[in-house]
This record gives C-alpha cells, structure tokens and sequence, in this order.
C-alpha cells in the first residue's frame, strides 16, 4: 500500500462527527442500521440526531434484506433468532425509533403485513417532530387484501394527529373498497391548520368527511381523486392559498364525481383563486374522462395528462382541449404498455385526421411547452408544430415517426419551404428541426435517461 493511500484512509477515519453524521444522513436507513459496527468513530457519529432527520420503511426492504441469514448475523448482529427473519429486522427498525425517533424529520412508509404495524404503532408513540410524511400500503393480491389486519390504520391516525407539525402528507392505498364503510374521522385538525402545505390522499380516508380540509388555511397544492372534489371545498381552499390541484382518475371502483362541477362553479372557483392551475392525470378507462363531464370549459387546466392502456378519441377531446388555451402547459397521452404504440402503428384510417387533431392542439394552445402522444404522427407535421410553436417539447418513440407529407390547411408558416423539402427522411428532418428551435432532435426509449426523468417527472403520482 502506498503512502499517499495511508495517509487517504487516515483523513477518512479521523473525520469529525459532525461531518461524518452528514456524511451517514444521505445513505438509506438500511445502510445506517448496520455501518455503526464498522469501528467506534462511526458508532459514535451514527448516534448523533442529523444522522436520522430522514427514516424509510419498506416492508419490501425487509423481505429482501431477509433472504441472506449471513448477512444479518454479520451485520445486524444477530446471533440468535427467537422468531422470523423479519421479525428480527422489524425489532431492529423498532429499537432505532424509539432511540431517534424525536430526530425524524422526513418519513415515508411503505407497508404490507402485520410485521409493519409494530413500526407504524412505534412511529405514532416516539414520533413529534414529522415534517414530511409519506404513507403507503404496498399492492397485494385480493385474497390477502380481505384477510388484512386493518388496525394499521388507527396507527396512522395516530401519527398524523400528533404530528402537528406536518408540512407535507401523502398518504395512499391505506383504504380498501371491500372493506367496512364506517365512517371515521379525517386526522386533521386545527393544530395542523396553519402547518400544511401539501396534501395528497390516494384511495385513503375514502368514507371521511372532508370537513377538515377547511382548517387547512395555506394548503398550496391538493392532489384527490375525482369523487373527493366538491364546490364548496374548492371555493373555499381557491379563495386561501390553493394554486395547484391535482384530480387523479387512478382508481377502476370510482365511476363519477360525486357532485359533479359545473362550469359556473368553476367560474366562481376561479375568481376566489385567480392563480389556481388544475393537473388532471387520467389512468383508467372510464370514458368520461375524455368529454365535458369532467373537462369542463372553465377549468383553469394547466396539464392534461392521460396513462390509458387505449388510444384517445381525439375527434372528440381536441374542442375540449383547445378550451384551455390561455392555460395548457402540458398535454401527455403516455402509456407503459407496449400494445399501446403498436396499436398506434396500425394501417388507421383516421390517421390523417389524428394528426390534424393534434396540430389543431397545438396551434390553438400556444403556451404548450410538452406534448407526448401514443399515435403516429407525420414527419412534415411535426416540422408544423415546431414552426408554430418553436418552445415545444415532443416526446416520441423512434417508431412513432411516418417520414411522409403531410397537408394541413394553409398557414403561416415562416419555414415553410424548408418544411417542404425536409420531411422525406430522417437527416433531412433532424435538420431542419434543428434549423427551427435551434434545439438537436431526440427519441425517448424505454430505459434511457431521458425516459426515467420525463415518467418521474410527469407520472410521480401513479
């Protein structure tokens, strides 16, 4: 070994604990439950309270972690097991909040079995100081839904009301439709009124009165499914500080609002909170999600985005889009399944009309900066859009793309007889996208960086 690596590696043990306490506060919770044992200095600096501002709990974690006995002997510790494997991680996650647990700061939970309800019940009776709470029940099979020990839920509700300090809360899938429909009180109150910043409730809560979302007086962003939304909370919530509203359409059971909006409503909503913007994300299949009974013309719609299995009925939806042309930033229509763009690639056709659609869109919503879309779309169109609108983003597969003419009706179009000649391959047409937004053209495919950033950053709440 040579000096110059003595000399790196005794810099790196001497370190001082507060550094090192920063050092271990960006590594998993995982990775902190075991690297107390590589000598005394980090004993002492995983034990100082910055090191566990941030705690995680995945059930999915502890099955995996499980699975190697060596491991948990070497680095848990344990010589001896009284019950299951994951019995034994679950007590260790139990110790580290009972002993940190006034640290944490941000936590998110991710839940399944009854091995997790030992931590949700420790978190609710060591845990004060919450700021950032993530809660979320992992997806299970019918059968083991129906036999699930729902005194979990009690847990949460204990955490929640004696977080008073909550500025963020998501809390998702902690509620089944088949299970009881008694009715139980929202945990939020007036001590959480002036704290909360951003709410999310996903198949949660789903029988509470939503009376308490009247507390929560600078609330600026509000993510719910449809049937949750009502006049009355949005017109109160609009006229606070509201100005982001996610409506998710996540879920097969809901089939409707239950008060559905009209566009007066949506008008008087709008006068309360000039700034509010609406972000709709549609996954299920429920036709109503592409006509006027959801998407009403007053809506201050901002992003309009579409996880459908299906293609879209655009015929229909394009009017209903173009209503929003003073506020769409965003139009996805975006699918993980691969069927999806194959049926797109079919002999349609429609296909002439699709694209007419679709520029019809983007010309008459000229603040649209991302549009992602499951059709084929012609070469010499796309070069249209761009030319009408040179801040867009498109977003397509390699495959997505018919290198053919395209005629639309006569526009304006300042690079029209570079558009005309650029369309007939690929060379041709990367060139003059370049020459027109000054921008290199780029495919999106699944895996790539460029996938994983636009899927997590338009589809974090799928």
């Amino acid at each position: 070994m040579s000096e110059g690596t003595e000399e790196t590696i005794a810099e790196w043990t001497n370190l001082p604990e507060v550094i090192l306490g920063n050092i271990f506060s960006y590594l998993p919770t995982v990775d902190r439950l075991c690297i107390g044992g590589v000598c005394k200095a980090w004993e002492n600096a995983v034990h100082r309270p910055e090191v566990w501002e941030c705690f995680d709990f995945s059930e999915k974690d502890v099955d995996e972690f499980g699975n190697d006995l060596d491991v948990l002997r070497s680095e848990l510790f344990f010589s001896d097991f009284d019950g299951s494997i994951s019995e034994a991680i679950v007590e260790t996650y139990v110790g580290v909040i009972k002993q940190f647990g006034r640290s944490f700061r941000r936590v998110k939970i991710l839940f399944r079995g009854r091995h997790s309800n030992r931590v949700l019940y420790t978190l609710s009776d060591c845990c004060l100081n919450i700021t950032n709470l993530s809660v979320q029940r992992m997806q299970q099979n019918v059968q083991v839904v129906r036999n699930h020990d729902s005194s979990y839920r009690q847990a949460i509700h204990n955490i929640i009301q004696r977080n008073s300090k909550l500025e963020e809360l998501y809390v998702r899938d902690i509620d089944n439709y088949a299970e009881s429909q008694q009715k139980s009180p929202l945990p939020l109150g007036a001590s959480h009124s002036y704290t909360i910043k951003e709410l999310t409730i996903i198949q949660s809560f789903q029988y509470c009165n939503l009376g308490n979302f009247m507390y929560l007086v600078n609330l600026r962003e509000l993510a719910l499914e449809p049937h949750f939304l009502s006049y009355s909370l949005l017109y109160h919530l609009a006229s606070r500080s509201l100005i982001k509203l996610h409506i998710l359409a996540i879920s097969k059971h809901m089939e409707f609002y239950n008060e559905a909006l009209q566009d007066w409503q949506w008008q008087e909503i709008k006068k309360q909170g000039p700034k509010l913007r609406v972000h709709c994300l549609f996954r299920v299949g429920h036709e109503w999600t592409e006509k006027d009974i959801i998407l009403k013309k007053e809506i201050p719609m901002k992003c309009l985005k579409y996880a459908k299995y299906h293609l879209l009925n655009y015929p229909v939806l394009t009017n209903l889009v173009c209503n929003y042309s003073s506020t769409l930033v965003e139009f996805i229509d975006f699918s993980h399944f691969l069927k999806s763009y194959e049926l797109a690639q079919g002999n349609r056709s429609d296909r002439p009309e699709i694209n007419r659609c679709i520029l019809q869109i983007v010309l008459g919503c000229t603040l649209l900066r991302t549009l992602a879309v499951k059709e084929v779309l012609y070469s010499q169109n796309i070069l249209f859009m761009l030319s009408a609108n040179k801040n867009l983003d498109i977003f397509l597969r390699e495959e997505q793309i018919e290198y053919s003419e395209f005629i639309s009706d006569p526009m304006p179009y300042e690079e029209f007889d570079l558009i005309s000649r650029s369309w007939v391959n690929f060379e041709n047409f990367k060139f003059a996208v370049l020459h027109i937004t000054n921008k290199h053209w780029n495919f999106y495919t699944e895996g790539s960086a460029m996938y994983e950033n636009f899927v997590k950053k338009h589809f974090k709440l799928l």
